[in-house]
This record gives structure tokens, C-alpha cells and sequence, in this order.
């Protein structure tokens, strides 16, 4: 027994005497939808006013990444913006004007696992997966029924999921171009607002809930560069700068000692009787 809880304790000691390495890699890249195999469609057909919101993705693409990779560069997180904004003015006569503006911003979290392992000069399957969401404000200088314009940006507010099959080529093992060969895009909005009474006490309510399902395919270009990180582990309190060995205190010299001679005592004579 003494001798397997000594066994373990120098285990121990080699472990926080041995240093700590911790290597991962931070990834930038840009991706594009240049195909939707489908065009998506609503369980309720079309939008309020008979627009027709999130019609072919234009203006919800997230389409530039942060991620960091692990496990040899085979798994990886990535983290997804988008931001947009426009306005308009119209102005038909001199009395009808309007002013109109739309900003949108979403993020995506997600994560990519290579199959095999990221090299130069060859090509890496991968699997793709992401949640994103969508926050998008509306206003107009027109009147409209009050919370309709609250209604229409909860509509094109998706909360969605990608799923997707790509492969990319390694020209380097930090810069490569991929594709999304197949992917499967799907988001879910739901509004509704109170319209204004059509009778004495009488208020009716609109609402709406929509389910968006695309395939698509989509390419990127991306690059990574390694960071290396050096841990190293000592016990508490040892401030020896993680020497095992105690260093051997030295006594301050007196500058009026005399030194001692090196040389050994002159021998006595010998007497002569």
C-alpha cells in the first residue's frame, strides 16, 4: 500500500514539475450563397401587405466568421455577424412624403468538425452546424395601425439553424477554399399586433407564424494561424521560480576579514641534540 501512494505522489510531482502546453488556432473567413436549390416558403403564405419577407436570403447572410480550432485543427467554434441598415424617402407630391428605415443585426454560433486532418495540399471533409438570430426595427413616417411596425420586424427577426456538407482544399495549412455542398437552412418568425376597433369595444388581432426551409450551396475562403500557449505549474508558495532544488543561502563577506592564506604552515625545525 506505502508503496503505490509512494508511486503516485512522484507521478504527482513529475505533473506539476513537467510544463503545460496548450496549442489551438484562430480562424477568420468570409462565406457566400450564390445558390438556393429552393425558394423558401411560409405556412402562411405571404407577409403583411402582400410583401413577401425573407425571400431569397438577401439581406439575412451571415456572411463573415470568427473561429478557433482545436484537436489538431479538426474541430472548431465559430462565431458569425451581420449588419444591416437602410432608409428612403418618398415623395410623391409636396404634401405626400415618407420616410422609411430598416436596421438589422444577427449572430451565429456554431461549430465545424474536419473528418480528416487539416494539411497543405489536401482537401478536408467537414460538417457544419450553427444557431443564428436575427433582430431587425422598422420605422416609417406614415401613419400605420399602432404595433405595425413592431409586427413587421418580428417577422423578419428568423431564428434558425444551418446545417450543412462541405470540404475544403489547404493550399497552405493556414489559407484554403471551401464549399458547403449541401446545405439546409431553416427559421422560424412569429408577430402579431392589436389593428385599430372597428366597432364600439371591439379590437381584432393579427397574427402570424412563419417556417422557412432552403437548400442552398456555398463557397468560402478562410485563414488560420496557430497560437501556442506554455503553462507552467509549480506548488504554492515556492517562489523559487520552480526549482525542485532549494538554492544554498551564502554569507555576506567582511570586507575587514583578513583572507586566509592558501599556503600550508612552515614545518618546525627539528632540534639537534
Amino acid at each position: 500500500m506505502r508503496f503505490r501512494l509512494s508511486l503516485i505522489s512522484a507521478l504527482l510531482l513529475v505533473a506539476v514539475a513537467r510544463p503545460a502546453r496548450a496549442d489551438f488556432s484562430l480562424a477568420i473567413g468570409v462565406k457566400y450563397n450564390p445558390v438556393n436549390y429552393t425558394t423558401p416558403f411560409s405556412t402562411t403564405g405571404s407577409g403583411a401587405g402582400g410583401t413577401e419577407l425573407l425571400s431569397g436570403w438577401n439581406t439575412t447572410n451571415l456572411n463573415n466568421y470568427f473561429g478557433m480550432f482545436f484537436l489538431d485543427g479538426r474541430l472548431g467554434f465559430q462565431l458569425g455577424l451581420d449588419l444591416g441598415y437602410a432608409s428612403r424617402h418618398d415623395e410623391t407630391t409636396a404634401v405626400s412624403k415618407q420616410d422609411l428605415s430598416y436596421t438589422q443585426f444577427g449572430f451565429s454560433l456554431g461549430g465545424k468538425f474536419y473528418i480528416t486532418k487539416p494539411r497543405g495540399g489536401h482537401v478536408s471533409p467537414y460538417l457544419f452546424l450553427d444557431f443564428y438570430k436575427y433582430f431587425a426595427s422598422i420605422s416609417t413616417s406614415a401613419t400605420v395601425p399602432k404595433g405595425y411596425e413592431q409586427f413587421l420586424a418580428g417577422l423578419a427577426s428568423p431564428l434558425g439553424i444551418d446545417v450543412a456538407v462541405g470540404a475544403e482544399y489547404f493550399f497552405t495549412p493556414g489559407f484554403s477554399i471551401g464549399a458547403e455542398v449541401l446545405g439546409l437552412k431553416y427559421a422560424y418568425t412569429d408577430a402579431s399586433y392589436s389593428t385599430a376597433p372597428v366597432g364600439i369595444g371591439t379590437v381584432g388581432t393579427i397574427s402570424q407564424t412563419n417556417h422557412y426551409v432552403t437548400f442552398y450551396t456555398g463557397i468560402s475562403l478562410n485563414y488560420r494561424f496557430d497560437i501556442a500557449v506554455q503553462v507552467h505549474a509549480r506548488e504554492a508558495g515556492d517562489d523559487n521560480g520552480g526549482d525542485d532544488q532549494p538554492r544554498p543561502h551564502r554569507k555576506k563577506k567582511d570586507p575587514t576579514e583578513t583572507p586566509a592564506s592558501s599556503e600550508p604552515p612552515p614545518a618546525s625545525p627539528e632540534s639537534v641534540d
